[in-house]
């Protein structure tokens, strides 16, 4: 996979958590249906449009999913023969594709995406405010696969070591998960819990 540019990784994260936040995401597991809905994005299951002739010839050519928009509507078709688990990266990885606002496929958009699903399934501030202790417990509660949450669980430790404070985005991604329980002083960068 492509290396991205440090400050391409940083418009992502905060594309990521705009979503998250525009579409009044407050719980894990991040629900990629409900953000699909609250976007007005039209999902679509491999298993109700195509036979099984037209299914080998999707799934060859895009055997997770894919975007398109059609008559002023954004749809992303999908691969329902795998795991919730799968599935609901490969609908996030497609709004990754919408958001980030990419217009063709290649290798840069493709490495993006992926980027944007695997932060959005789990982000660092999120990990550490649900204080999780491994990659089970990872995957268990933000709903991934075990791999998916062993990768998440390694960028949220790399993220913890060398985040000394955070980011405000980060801090309003917190907040919007916390609702009233917490306040949060931007001068400062202080967070405070107000709620048991």
């Amino acid at each position: 996979m492509t290396r991205l540019k440090d400050r391409r990784y940083e418009h992502i994260k905060r594309v990521a958590v705009n979503t998250l936040i525009e579409c009044g995401i407050r719980d894990v597991p991040i629900d990629p249906f409900l953000i699909c809905e609250r976007r007005g994005y039209k999902l679509i299951k491999y298993s109700e449009k195509y036979n099984e002739e037209d299914m080998a010839v999707v799934v060859e050519a895009f055997p997770n999913g894919f975007n398109y928009y059609d008559k002023g509507v954004r749809i992303i078709e999908y691969n329902d023969n795998y795991s919730i688990e799968r599935i609901r990266t490969t609908i996030l990885h497609e709004i990754g594709h919408i958001e980030l606002k990419h217009t063709k496929k290649c290798l840069l958009a493709e490495t993006e995406a992926e980027w944007f699903a695997a932060y959005i399934i789990a982000p660092p501030p999120l990990v550490d405010l649900y204080d999780v202790e491994d990659f089970l417990d990872v995957s268990a509660r933000f709903n991934t696969s075990c791999e998916c949450g062993f990768h998440c669980m390694r960028r949220y430790q790399t993220w913890k070591r060398y985040t000394i404070f955070k980011k405000d985005y980060e801090r309003q991604l917190v907040k919007q998960f916390t609702g009233d329980c917490i306040s949060i002083d931007n001068e400062r960068n202080v967070i405070t819990y107000e709620c048991n």
